[in-house]
């Protein structure tokens, strides 16, 4: 027998019917549009709880830009540990501590303090001033600082001026001087008073160095 085909005939195969939105690509569906907002949520969440930039940046005042440019090979920033990095306040508030930093150039001592922002109360501001005391009792009131809020937290960066970590007397030891910190808050009438104390710098001599040149101004 001869093969051939019928050009004339309407239909060899019966088509496929297309099928149409069934019960089981709704269930498809639904579950990948969790699956997009958990992860949506989450990455939300993880950019939320990421400190303000400020916590780690070092502050380059005409001070620390006038001493690199007068000594670039031998000028540093130094990173030290904190013993302790928070503080516990009240209804479970925390005052944090991090990115504790020398300069031994310009004898700068810079670090970050953190606090959720309802902890003042409403309507005072900038809430708080801030004082360190070496271990031989002097105390250090200059200073100058970065200020952020992000979402409920405040951020200070702080940099203190005229610190030695040195004892005057290396006889005696062979420790570096410790520095506490003492913050104030200011209430709605503008009184301040003691809020927290925290030993930011405990006489360590272990550090690492910190790079400094993307804040060069």
């Amino acid at each position: 027998m001869n093969d051939y085909t019928n050009e004339n005939a309407d239909i060899f195969d019966e088509p496929q019917k297309k099928k149409g939105f069934t019960f089981g690509k709704l269930i498809k569906w639904i579950c990948l549009a969790f699956i997009i907002a958990v992860c949506a949520i989450l990455f939300a969440r993880c950019y939320m709880y990421n400190d303000s930039p400020i916590v780690k940046k070092v502050i380059t005042d005409s001070k620390f830009t006038d001493a690199y440019n007068a000594d670039k090979e031998n000028f540093e920033v130094l990173q030290y540990g904190i013993k302790s990095s928070w503080v516990a306040i009240k209804e479970n508030r925390l005052i944090e501590f991090n990115y504790l930093y020398y300069v031994p150039k310009t004898e700068q001592l810079q670090f970050s303090v953190k606090y959720n922002l309802d902890l003042p109360g409403k309507d005072v501001g900038l809430p708080f001033k801030f004082k360190l005391t070496d271990s031989d009792g002097n105390e250090y009131t200059s200073y100058t600082y970065e200020f952020e809020k992000r979402y409920g937290y405040g951020y200070y960066r702080l940099c203190f001026d005229g610190i030695k970590l040195e004892n005057d007397n290396t006889a005696e030891t062979d420790k570096n001087k410790s520095y506490t910190v003492t913050i104030e808050m200011k209430d709605a009438d503008g009184n301040y008073s003691e809020l927290c104390t925290n030993e930011i710098y405990n006489g360590s001599t272990v550090c690492r160095p910190v790079d400094f040149s993307k804040y060069l101004k």
